[in-house]
């Protein structure tokens, strides 16, 4: 067999993304992955155990931390996980 077993797909510039360079966002990868291995393998019960993105932030003033991307981020997995 020649070629590769998966294939990177090229995204837009402005793709959502963490500051990291390689950590897009991508929460439908949560609804794609637990419905695979459901329908996959037959597994009823799955845990996700991490599940998270890495922002370079400011420092906290007065007690307050303004993240409200990672909010959204946590928002959107969590709905893909209860739309699978």
């Amino acid at each position: 067999k020649t070629g590769a077993a998966w294939e990177a797909v090229p995204l837009p510039i402005n793709y959502p993304k963490a500051d990291s360079p390689w950590l897009h966002i991508a929460p439908q990868s949560i609804y794609w992955a637990t419905r695979f291995c459901a329908e996959l393998y037959g597994h009823q019960s799955l845990y996700i155990t991490e599940n998270g993105c890495g922002y370079n932030d400011e420092p906290v003033v007065n007690g307050e931390v303004l993240d409200l991307h990672r909010r959204d981020f946590l928002r959107n997995h969590l709905r893909e996980a209860h739309r699978a």
